[in-house]
């Protein structure tokens, strides 16, 4: 399919791009990938507690976070955290909320999904990855909303 329109960014181009936002990215990061646990007690990694007994009363996804010892390490890279200040006015009770928003800048083609866990190495605080810019046409870089894990 030939497209009726030269494109906005020609691919050397946003490969030089790509390369500045990278200089940018000073923090190393880890990501973790959760793992399923087994329903099944003869399942690999079944975990008791999560028996609650009556099959009806389950979460339907439990997950092992990475300090569990069942994660999956599937990257360690370089990248830039900063904060997002959200405000929010409920009008009904009169009350101002505020909610900081953690991105995540890290390179083009990490390989970071939803539910993924980071750990910053350099001082241990771990965040759950809320989403991702991955279907972005032209991405200068990678962006992950997380919220903080206490």
């Amino acid at each position: 399919m030939t497209l009726p329109f030269a494109p906005l960014l020609a691919p050397s181009e946003l490969a030089a791009i790509q390369e500045v936002a990278v200089a940018g990215m000073q923090t190393q990061v880890e990501v973790w990938r959760s793992s399923v646990v087994p329903e099944d007690p003869t399942g690999i990694g079944y975990d008791p507690s999560t028996d609650y007994g009556d099959d009806e009363v389950s979460d339907p996804v439990q997950i092992n976070e990475p300090e569990d010892g069942t994660g999956t390490l599937v990257a360690t890279t370089y990248g830039w955290f900063f904060s997002q200040l959200q405000t929010n006015v409920v009008d009904a009770s009169g009350q101002l909320t505020t909610l900081d928003i953690h991105i995540l800048r890290v390179p083009v083609g990490i390989d970071i999904r939803p539910a993924d866990f980071i750990v910053r190495v350099d001082n241990g605080n771990r965040y759950s990855v809320v989403d991702t810019n991955n279907d972005d046409t032209w991405p200068e870089e990678q962006k992950v909303t997380l919220r903080r894990r206490e």
